[in-house]
């Protein structure tokens, strides 16, 4: 298993920028001081010997000493900025607060139109529970609940919360 000492032997870490650096040759196509990595679906990814990493477990490695015992969030939701401030530990659960919105009539997540009413519902659904915020007669209310309801569910994992 890789460790801090040997990741730190190999790349070099800026915890500002969030890039890793190659400060010795461990495969042929590794060159010293260039920008470690290669695109993995929007992530960084970086192989080691024959093993890949994702950049910011990796990260994490580098500036705790410990491997993350649960998955890391990108804090402003873009995958590859792997600054260490944009870096929190997460449960499952927990990451999956922070997600891009998902298609649906609103383009907001949990606010939805009620055809049947002519309404915006808004709902939250923490824990695997649905609880319904209420039918709304604009969009921006609808929004507003949500949002709220976001806050007081969600603390710092509310999308948007940085």
């Amino acid at each position: 298993m890789l460790t801090q000492a040997r990741l730190k032997d190999i790349l070099s870490y800026d915890k500002d920028t969030g890039l890793f650096t190659w400060i010795k040759t461990v495969r042929r196509t590794d060159l010293l001081g260039q920008i470690a990595g290669f695109d993995a679906n929007g992530y960084i990814g970086i192989r080691i010997g024959r093993k890949p990493y994702m950049a910011h477990r990796l990260a994490w490695l580098y500036v705790t000493g410990e491997w993350p015992s649960d998955e890391i969030d990108h804090r402003n939701r873009v995958r590859s900025d792997n600054r260490f401030d944009n870096l929190r530990s997460a449960t499952h659960h927990r990451n999956t607060f922070n997600q891009s919105v998902r298609k649906n009539s609103s383009g907001v997540t949990g606010v939805t139109w009620d055809q049947v009413n002519k309404k915006w519902r808004a709902h939250i659904s923490p824990n695997g529970r649905m609880i319904s915020l209420g039918r709304h007669s604009s969009l921006d209310g609808a929004v507003a609940a949500r949002k709220r309801a976001e806050v007081q569910h969600f603390g710092e994992f509310a999308p948007g919360a940085v």
